[in-house]
């Protein structure tokens, strides 16, 4: 792929210390994003506390190189000598200041010394080093940097609007702000109930007690006399909450706060836990988060507590209403008595439904502050001020997306969820369906994606479709073709062959065994035909379980491409929901309390339909009042074959064949158990991971990945015996509680979410566009089992 620059982008990067504060901390994240992705070089230097044992140099060093200028100031001779060296040494193409006082000094330096393109950093609605001036010298400094804002930085990224208006009114640019706001690390920060067990552990508190936490250093803008107020207030009304506080001790509360400390009605209820270094330890067991502010930006322990699932109080300051969004409550600072009345609301609402609250918060997090948004909105801003755009730094890549048909499917309904998770990233995407429009093209329409079909519906008109699809890819020159599924890897390979664009290719693959029965003859000749190829054109092939993976490097695929990306579940459509579950049940004339099976799947011999309903037929005759529901394409009474094997059947009137549903999130949470009767052909089966999502366990035939998914959370049996599925089934029914339901969904929340699906993939397209591979790997992608985190068996 031709790039436009063949150099690398290198960013210097200028703060005061390495400590772990927050700006700090979203300096890393940032930097660490942008090393796994490819995107750039960074360079940090800092003036000062480079070894102190709180310092975050070792992390730094992880991801970029790193310099000690040891200096007492900015503004320091020494520094100016030190930073000139570096910069000679180092050439950067851009500095980045972290800031005020670092964007004046380094920035002049930078720009009129050495020619090079500077951009400044707001983390604050004012300059936070008042406290080391004098009034009437931090005066002539906040004067200095208005005056700086206008002449030496090129661009100036501010977390927040509110922060840049605040700046704005002492002088700053408004023209040169962009506003980009803060992001975490959602795989760091993420709900966890073993850590939220382990602090109630710690604190000597039963595994319910509702905790209001605390997050944030002994300061006087952290208003902590507000928090310890509303805390008063809340203990006399509420005996069974208690509080935690993480980020200062005792000793270290200044005197206002210490006052109102001591105003506590039950010390024994407020837990200060001191400083940490592993807060995602603490957070997830927070029922509901303060912050009592007076002043703030853009509060990044908001975002660390939603994505832990955590929604929030806050006081409205700076952007904080705007960071919780509708997931939580704001209040006028400086009125304990709000705050405290508007914390006991949430935790009465919250109490109520805590999973539904879990998931909008980390969804709220997830939308709009995950770190991969903040990174590629700098990168992007990077790249346009210096215009180096080589590999991955073009940009986020054009993707076309190759294949067969857009009708329900498990493939193509992955694609949906993967196309759509990636316009949100910024993807500038096109679906082409080779046969003609299905079922699921205006829901691509609708989220803003292309969809284009070939309409191949016979010989000629495949050859017809081929040249078409040869002529797209000429036009709208992608940097990426990924094909779905055999017969689209082969179109699309031989389409991109006929472009004479050479653009980079991806096979996702989602089939494993195929049976004579079960597989078309051509099918199976297209399977051997990409195994020869395999060696030759993509630049890498996307398996999505294990026994895909193993099964297509034993019949010839060429191994050094391979890439494992489970399939992923969005947790925040799939979730336990009484409501449906009494409203499908409803529809059905189903009781409330009946046992009910459930399984979603097409008509096809794969998944083995016979197989289900003579297992059914044995778990009535143990559990008679059990019902059963099975849906999907062609699941009706009219196939003759379900038709009679229902009648079959001890209550015939029991067992629901309810044909294709469009709203499977609002079907599964109405099931006691799912089950998957498949006898071969799957590879990752999407309705296994949907279903324990919404808290069904599930019991599955030993086909594909099943056991890998389910765990211990659920049962596997053999495939095609009737018997022990139906044992299964009834053992299931009889013994599964509801902590089996939320087991289940915890597997999926920790190993198999969408996000990380999608996440996955931006990783992948980023490394395939890097100019140059890695020499110890000339030939494409190393096999990896997933870039997130081992999946235990």
């Amino acid at each position: 792929m031709p790039t436009e620059n063949s150099k690398r982008l290198k960013v210097l990067h200028v703060l005061a210390d390495p400590l772990p504060g927050g700006m700090e901390v979203l300096m890393l994240n940032v930097l660490k994003k942008q090393h796994h992705g490819g995107v750039c070089d960074n360079v940090v230097a800092t003036i000062t506390h480079a070894n102190d044992p709180q310092s975050m140099r070792a992390e730094i060093e992880a991801v970029a190189s790193f310099h000690d200028l040891d200096c007492a100031s900015f503004f320091s001779r020494r520094f100016c000598a030190r930073f000139g060296r570096l910069l000679r040494d180092e050439r950067p193409d851009l500095v980045h200041t972290w800031s005020h006082d670092a964007g004046l000094v380094a920035g002049f330096i930078a720009r009129f010394l050495h020619g090079t393109m500077v951009v400044w950093g707001i983390h604050s609605l004012d300059l936070p080093s008042r406290h080391l001036y004098s009034r009437h010298r931090f005066a002539i400094l906040k004067s200095l940097v208005g005056l700086g804002s206008r002449i030496i930085p090129h661009r100036v990224i501010s977390c927040s609007s509110s922060a840049t208006d605040s700046h704005v009114k002492f002088g700053y640019p408004r023209k040169r702000c962009v506003n980009i706001a803060n992001g975490i690390d959602v795989n760091r920060f993420k709900p966890d109930e073993a850590a939220s067990r382990r602090l109630r552990h710690e604190l000597g508190i039963g595994a319910t007690t509702p905790i209001v936490g605390y997050v944030g250093r002994s300061h006087p803008v952290k208003r902590l006399e507000d928090y310890f107020s509303a805390a008063a207030l809340l203990m006399r009304r509420r005996p069974d909450v208690h509080f935690v506080a993480i980020g200062f001790s005792e000793e270290a509360l200044y005197p206002e706060a210490l006052e109102a400390f001591s105003q506590l009605p039950d010390p024994a209820r407020m837990h200060i836990l001191g400083t940490c270094h592993d807060p995602e330890n603490y957070i997830p067991g927070f029922t509901v988060n303060m912050l009592s502010s007076q002043s703030e930006a853009l509060p990044m322990v908001l975002m660390e507590a939603m994505g832990c699932g955590v929604p929030c109080v806050t006081t409205d300051v700076g952007s904080a209403a705007e960071v919780i969004g509708p997931v939580g409550k704001s209040v006028a600072p400086g009125n304990p008595a709000l705050l405290s009345a508007a914390v006991g609301d949430l935790l009465d609402e919250v109490l109520s439904n805590p999973s539904q609250w879990s998931e909008h918060a980390r969804r709220q997090c997830l939308d709009h502050f995950d770190i991969a948004h903040t990174e590629r909105k700098h990168t992007e801003l990077y790249r346009d001020l210096t215009g180096i755009r080589t590999g991955a730094e073009r940009g986020s890549p054009r993707v076309l997306h190759l294949i067969n048909g857009l009708g329900f499917g498990g493939a193509e309904v992955l694609l949906k969820r993967l196309s759509i998770g990636l316009n949100a990233e910024g993807f500038d995407q096109t679906v082409i369906s080779v046969l003609p429009a299905g079922e699921l093209v205006p829901a691509f329409e609708k989220a803003g994606i292309r969809v284009k079909t070939l309409g191949v519906n016979g010989v000629l008109s495949g050859v017809r479709g081929l040249f078409r699809l040869a002529a797209i890819i000429r036009k709208e020159k992608p940097d990426l073709v990924q094909t779905w599924m055999y017969h689209s890897a082969l179109i699309g390979t031989l389409a991109a062959w006929l472009s004479c664009r050479s653009p980079k290719t991806l096979w996702s693959i989602h089939h494993t065994r195929l049976g004579r029965e079960s597989s078309k003859r051509t099918t199976r000749m297209i399977h051997r035909l990409l195994a020869f190829l395999s060696s030759r054109t993509p630049e890498c092939i996307v398996y999505c379980s294990q026994s895909s993976l193993a099964l297509h490097l034993e019949n010839g695929f060429d191994e050094s491409r391979a890439k494992l990306i489970y399939n992923g579940t969005d947790i925040s459509a799939y979730h336990a929901d009484a409501a449906c579950k009494q409203r499908v049940r409803d529809e059905y004339g189903i009781p409330m309390d009946a046992p009910l099976v459930g399984m979603a799947g097409r008509y096809h011999p794969q998944k083995d339909h016979a197989n289900l309903l003579r297992a059914f037929a044995i778990v009535q005759k143990e559990i008679p009042e059990a019902h059963l529901i099975a849906c999907g394409r062609d699941i009706t009474r009219e196939t003759a074959a379900l038709r009679d094997l229902a009648a079959a059947c001890p209550s015939p009137s029991q067992v629901h064949l309810i044909g294709p549903r469009l709203d499977m999130a609002h079907v599964y949470p109405a099931f006691s158990i799912a089950a998957l009767s498949s006898c071969e052909g799957e590879a990752f089966p999407l309705v296994l991971g949907e279903a324990m999502a919404c808290e069904v366990p599930c019991v599955a035939t030993d086909v594909g990945d099943s056991a890998l998914i389910i765990g211990d959370t659920g049962r596997i049996v053999a495939p095609r015996d009737a018997a022990a599925l139906a044992a299964a089934m009834v053992g299931m029914l009889q013994d599964a509680g509801e902590d089996a339901g939320k087991l289940a969904r915890q597997r999926v929340v920790d190993h198999f979410t969408l996000r990380l699906y999608v996440q996955s993939h931006a990783e992948l397209y980023a490394s395939l566009m890097r100019p140059a591979r890695a020499p110890d790997n000339p030939d494409g992608c190393q096999p990896v089992s997933n870039d997130a985190q081992p999946v235990p068996h």
